[in-house]
């Protein structure tokens, strides 16, 4: 049996040990955790197809802190779509904008707006909306002109902080990516999509060569990310082998961000891998064909991402202070 003593004695040390648990911080404690949290990798989690103001409310409600929006030109301006049938379009982008800025007045974290730029020639079948234009078929003062979409983004977007993503999937060749490249703002940035070594390329030889290095972005993927996906120790070719070169040349410098795309639910693990092994700063998730929306998919698809950061150390996810580029 022990003795009084001895059960006094342990009761003062587990009191000691409470007080000293529960002993604030110290200044200089607190410093150096705020310091390592700032130190973290920041991590984007990008919605995918968002081409409405609700779709853009349900994707911030789930967790997201950028959004990708699909966008046409039309004689009579810019709309989010990303089918390009007669009925597939969205809202305006000017509505789409204003609604980004509504949000970000709230305080809502929505750090940067990636317009993935659509022409006509991307929809193939009767039912394509033919009154799509092809942006580089509008003149500078046209309402469906690369010039005007830019305008319209500094107009709203730039003097509430919002940084923009001009994504050019396979269109790097025409006069609307010279028009961004040769015009490029301290908040905008452009994006290709390929293997590393094709985009280092047109970075660095080609069409892209006059974008700064930290305005330069790579993105790849499959609509389904688990197609061809690979084990991430490939030299190449497969999605997390080729994001992982990406994230060695942003390492060296040669590049300033790096996206994959797009997970959805049930792809945690996939997740994981991208943002542990080939270190990508960010990932489209959502669904795959379908347009933003509140469903206990698209939200467990966002949780894959800020779950995983969230317990992490070396890594956060980006808040709207951070600079993307």
């Amino acid at each position: 049996m022990l003795s009084q003593s001895h059960v006094l004695g342990c009761l003062a040390l587990l009191a000691s040990t409470c007080l000293t648990t529960a002993s604030p911080l110290s200044t200089t404690e607190k410093t150096h955790l705020h310091q390592q949290r700032q130190d973290a990798r920041p991590i984007y989690a990008i919605a995918h197809m968002v081409l409405s103001a609700s779709g853009l409310n349900d994707a911030l409600n789930n967790g997201a802190n950028a959004v990708e929006i699909d966008v046409a030109a039309w004689d009579e301006g810019w709309w989010a779509d990303h089918d390009l049938r007669k009925d597939s379009y969205g809202d305006s982008v000017r509505d789409m904008f204003e609604a980004i800025v509504a949000q970000r007045n709230q305080g809502r974290n929505i750090n940067f707006v990636w317009l993935d730029l659509k022409t006509r020639d991307f929809c193939s079948g009767a039912d394509c909306d033919t009154d799509i234009k092809h942006f580089d078929d509008c003149a500078a003062e046209e309402k469906c002109s690369i010039e005007s979409l830019q305008g319209l983004a500094r107009e709203v977007l730039t003097p509430a902080g919002v940084n923009v993503l001009f994504g050019f999937f396979g269109t790097e060749k025409t006069r609307a990516f010279k028009t961004i490249e040769a015009s490029l703002a301290d908040n905008e940035a452009v994006v290709l999509s390929g293997q590393t070594v094709d985009v280092l390329k047109i970075y660095n030889e080609g069409d892209g060569k006059d974008v700064s290095k930290r305005q330069r972005v790579l993105d790849y993927g499959y609509t389904e990310l688990e197609q061809g996906f690979g084990n991430c120790q490939e030299e190449d070719y497969q999605t997390c082998a080729e994001l992982r070169n990406a994230g060695d040349a942003r390492d060296r410098g040669e590049i300033g961000r790096v996206f994959g795309w797009t997970s959805t639910v049930g792809q945690g693990d996939l997740v994981h891998q991208l943002l542990e092994v080939a270190g990508v700063d960010g990932i489209i998730y959502g669904f795959h064909k379908t347009r933003y929306y509140d469903h206990e998919e698209s939200r467990a698809a966002a949780n894959d991402i800020v779950g995983f950061v969230g317990g992490r150390s070396d890594m956060r996810m980006a808040t709207n202070g951070d600079k993307p580029w």
